[in-house]
């Protein structure tokens, strides 16, 4: 009985994604923009290449972010805050943007996602 109990929780999630899910279950585009925004925020670069698509990855890595990122970082100092909202979606892409707030002034970034190997992944740097 509890062995069908824990295959059916873990059934239900799975059934979802194949059959559309791209919000609750696996982590929205939005929360995938917060996620490495973060991470490049208080840079570690190496932590926010797990935000990147498998395409993206081949071109761009830790060494890539810190050069594209750590100029803006020092001029912005600590990071305060981070908002992110979801501007469009669909099946296969989508596009957030984020507000970061950090101790000497604020950022935006908009980055396109792609729904990637089940999980939503960041396409291109903004």
């Amino acid at each position: 009985m509890i062995v069908a109990i824990i295959a059916a929780g873990l059934g239900v999630p799975a059934v979802a994604i194949h059959f559309g899910d791209r919000q609750t279950f696996v982590a929205p585009p939005d929360a995938v923009l917060e996620g490495f925004a973060r991470e490049v925020g208080e840079r570690r670069y190496d932590m926010a290449t797990r935000y990147l698509s498998a395409a993206l990855s081949r071109t761009v890595d830790a060494e890539t972010l810190r050069a594209r990122f750590e100029p803006q970082g020092r001029a912005l100092g600590d990071l305060n805050n981070v908002d992110t909202e979801i501007e469009w979606m669909d099946r296969t892409r989508a596009s957030a943007r984020a507000t970061i707030e950090a101790q000497g002034g604020s950022m935006d970034l908009i980055v396109p996602l792609v729904w990637d190997h089940g999980v939503w992944a960041i396409d291109a740097l903004p």
